[in-house]
């Protein structure tokens, strides 16, 4: 959440205003049911009045903010605690314990270096604070007495305006920020017993908080994986859980799940999964970016100039929807007299003389996995995040098919099953133009023709991917081929014709079939099942004993002359494990293991006896 004073009614009805500080100790203010203004720090309660009138705020400013009655309660017997209400604050702040007048003095200055939004305040004061001073308590206390009587609504903190969107390395560069102290402190100590640098600035100061972070942080997982479209769509995924956000589960209420009018355009209102993180990892637009801190979406405005544009800048806009304009010589120009659309984040309709601009396109509303739905405008809403979700768990087929019916991306024709399609396909590359001179599993070797310099552009050659899948090109160019630039160079698994293929196109009925198709029951014939073969790639693990495993094809099949097949033999090599490009059965053995094993003394006498009647091996083949 971006610094600034936001007010709030908490689950038990009561309201505060809390003070969300970018630098500084973060506080709160609160109106008791006696009508007295407290100022709460590390859960202990001070008079307001106090510190405002330490600050030199008149009595006439506080009883006009106030009113004469709450003036009033709030003056009485306020200045018996005065001087120790400004020592106490100063100590929690400072941690240090002194006198009434150096506390105050040290208090000024502390909270002359605090800071917070002034646009956030502008939003929820009505006028801009940068950093905590007697002006922007005293507008607190006055928003906090509106909202109280009711002449004024509590700020909308789930709204995007107040929030700030981190990356990897926004929240890496946090934590040093965080923890620079303590840092700068070891390395202070560090110079006055070390002489060597490496031993002065040790390398996991900064490496073990990075590997801690991509590890075990609460911000990191391993992504699935399971195609394109959801390699793409993890790319786009943020949460407001974990570290510098929500911290538990328990502390999401059903306002922090619920579609916001501010993310129209920002995030995606349907592609979010199901379950305890519904509402609380959703995917950005496909429009959407990154700038700073903040999110951007493209605006096009009257003039037909095409602006990036945060929610903050937004806010006081009177923007169209995209479906109410058309272009003419690229100027949008509204359908009709009235356009429907949005204002401070609320949907709005207005003349249409009155808007400003539009939103660029429909699309532009929803994340890639969305959009692979066709027809959105006569879809549910649950059907089209049953539907995103289905697009990121399918698996590449063995005979994939790209969809006779797909999704426009723009207007030149290009459609988001091509985008999303080639988004792993491997292209020439910018100053690549030239020659195709050679082709293997895992490179493309282009001879450029500007210099003549070979370069080699990278396959995926059976590369594996999380969740037992894989990605492998094949090459769409030949050897002697020109190619540009943006030529792409292969496709993969996942892929057909340079479109996403992970299904089939099917002829379906809708209609009953001997009571078979009960509910979500479906009926299908063997040739539609057989269509759905899938591909995986499968890991399997074997852990060898260097000391008593043997790894020799014929010496286990000397032992176990009954467990290797004519045909599964010839497919292991002498060592007995299974050779690369090897076609395998159900039961065949991958590798043909055997450990020998400490007999027991019963034993041992009876291998002395006949050797043919104790067996020192134990058979563990991978199959």
């Amino acid at each position: 959440m971006k610094s600034g004073v936001y007010t709030r009614r908490q689950a038990n009805g009561e309201l505060e205003s809390r003070f969300n500080l970018e630098r500084g100790y973060n506080f709160r203010i609160i109106l008791n049911d006696k009508g007295i203004f407290n100022l709460v720090l590390a859960n202990k309660k001070y008079r307001l009045y106090n510190l405002l009138h330490s600050l030199d705020v008149s009595d006439a400013v506080i009883k006009k903010a106030w009113g004469d009655e709450l003036y009033k309660v709030n003056f009485k017997g306020a200045l018996n605690t005065e001087a120790q209400d400004i020592i106490n604050i100063y100590k929690t702040l400072t941690k240090i314990d002194t006198d009434y007048n150096s506390a105050l003095k040290g208090l000024k200055k502390y909270l002359e270096d605090t800071s917070m939004s002034g646009e956030t305040t502008k939003i929820t004061l009505g006028e801009s604070h940068e950093k905590v001073s007697s002006s922007s308590l005293l507008a607190t206390s006055k928003k906090l007495l509106s909202v109280t009587r009711g002449e004024s609504n509590p700020d909308e903190r789930d709204s995007l305006i107040f929030k700030d969107l981190y990356s990897v390395d926004d929240l890496v560069t946090a934590y040093f920020d965080k923890n620079k102290d303590s840092i700068l402190s070891g390395v202070k100590n560090r110079l006055e017993t070390k002489t060597a640098i490496r031993d002065i600035i040790s390398a996991s100061t900064y490496s073990k908080p990075l590997v801690n972070f991509f590890t075990v942080g609460d911000l990191s997982s391993t992504p699935t994986q399971t195609n394109p479209a959801k390699i793409l769509s993890d790319w786009r995924k943020t949460t407001v859980m974990g570290t510098g956000g929500i911290q538990s589960h328990h502390a999401i209420n059903l306002e922090a799940r619920d579609i916001h009018p501010s993310q129209l355009g920002f995030v995606d209102p349907v592609a979010t999964p199901e379950g305890q993180k519904i509402g609380v990892n959703v995917n950005l637009t496909v429009d959407a970016i990154k700038d700073g801190k903040d999110l951007k979406i493209p605006i096009i405005l009257n003039s037909g100039s095409k602006v990036y544009r945060s929610v903050s800048q937004i806010y006081n806009m009177k923007l169209g929807m995209p479906d109410q304009m058309v272009r003419v010589n690229r100027k949008p120009v509204p359908k009709k007299s009235k356009v429907k659309g949005f204002y401070q984040g609320k949907p709005a309709i207005f003349k249409a003389k009155e808007v400003e601009g539009f939103l660029e396109k429909g699309s532009g509303l929803f994340s890639y996995s969305t959009n692979l739905i066709p027809y959105m405008a006569h879809n549910s809403g649950n059907r089209m995040s049953m539907g995103s979700r289905m697009s990121d768990q399918a698996i590449s087929l063995a005979t994939p098919e790209s969809p006779l019916v797909q999704t426009a991306y723009d207007n030149r024709g290009l459609t988001y099953q091509e985008l999303i399609g080639n988004y792993l396909n491997p292209i020439a590359g910018e100053t690549n133009a030239g020659t195709v001179e050679k082709i293997t599993d895992d490179y493309i070797t282009i001879k450029r023709d500007e210099d003549g310099k070979k370069v080699k552009v990278g396959l995926y050659n059976q590369f594996p991917l999380n969740q037992n899948s894989f990605i492998h090109s094949t090459p769409t160019v030949q050897i002697g081929d020109k190619v540009k630039d943006s030529t792409v160079l292969a496709d993969n698994n996942f892929n057909e014709d340079g479109a996403l293929a992970i299904g089939r196109n099917v002829n379906v009925a809708y209609m009953s079939w001997k009571g078979l198709n009960f509910e979500d029951s479906v009926v299908a014939t063997e040739s539609f099942a057989s269509s759905f073969t899938s591909e995986k790639m499968v890991k399997k693990n074997l852990f060898t004993h260097n000391k008593r495993g043997i790894l020799d094809k014929t010496r286990f099949m000397r032992l176990y002359p009954d467990m290797i097949s004519t045909q599964n033999s010839k497919k292991l090599d002498s060592d007995g494990i299974i050779k690369v490009g090897q076609t395998v059965e159900p039961d065949d053995i991958l590798v043909a293991y055997a450990e020998s094993t400490d007999l027991s003394p019963e034993e041992k006498i009876l291998a002395k006896m006949n050797k043919a009647s104790i067996q020192p091996f134990v058979k563990k083949p991978l199959v």
